[in-house]
């Protein structure tokens, strides 16, 4: 049995069609600093080690680095949801 390879840009291409299909939006998001962000404070924790654990300096958060991570795209997805649904009540 073969194994198929599937790309990135290939999930997010038929997540989008499954999405439209359902009539669901999609929203893509920079995962860029996600996980180096408090997603309590927004603090950007620059001294960032490779630990499993996040723990913010400032307010003292600790959470499974990916849950933080996750929480941060949930939030920048709602935000960018949001203003495109501004943008289009606007046109």
């Amino acid at each position: 049995m073969m194994l198929q390879r599937w790309s990135y840009a290939d999930l997010i291409q038929k997540i989008k069609y499954k999405a439209g299909f359902e009539g669901v939006p999609v929203i893509e998001v920079s995962p860029r600093n996600t996980s180096k962000t408090c997603s309590r404070c927004g603090h950007v924790n620059k001294k960032f080690k490779d630990e499993r654990m996040f723990t913010c300096p400032k307010c003292g958060l600790k959470l499974d680095r990916d849950l933080n991570a996750s929480i941060n795209i949930a939030k920048k997805g709602m935000e960018k949801f949001k203003l495109s649904a501004l943008k289009g009540e606007a046109s």
